[in-house]
């Protein structure tokens, strides 16, 4: 017994395929930044900044590591500072973070993050498509 395809079905099924693929099911602003926040607190957890580095904005991350340079005199990159941070900085961001709210404003956003034991209120911008950490 021979198939036989109508090429009407094969195309509108090959076009439904393509739009799903092209962002039919691409996660909202919201979701989007929720998951930035939480990959960017797990990392400073984990002090894996290979992982932390990409997901904060070049402006602020590079000025985060001239304010470390001034004040300790310690020149040093992003990945290397993540990967062993000072105590004091360890013990103050939050873990197992949990974001109660976002609040998005255009491609500018803010989280209310909980941990186990602080909170924080970072800051994103949305950058090339990309939520950026601007300030945590």
């Amino acid at each position: 017994m021979a198939v036989r395809f109508n090429a009407r079905s094969v195309v509108g099924t090959a076009c439904f395929v393509l739009l799903i693929a092209l962002g039919g099911c691409g996660q909202s602003d919201e979701e989007e930044v929720r998951g930035t926040v939480v990959e960017f607190y797990d990392g400073l957890a984990d002090r894996d900044g290979e992982r932390v580095c990409p997901k904060m904005e070049e402006d602020f991350r590079e000025g985060l590591l001239e304010d470390i340079k001034e004040i300790s005199g310690f020149d040093t990159t992003c990945e290397d500072f993540i990967d062993d941070p000072p105590s004091w900085l360890a013990k103050t961001l939050p873990r197992n973070p949990k974001v109660e709210n976002v609040d998005i404003d255009g491609d500018e956003a803010t989280a209310d993050v909980s941990g186990d034991n602080s909170r924080a209120e970072p800051e994103l911008k949305k950058l090339e498509g990309e939520w950026r950490i601007t300030e945590f």
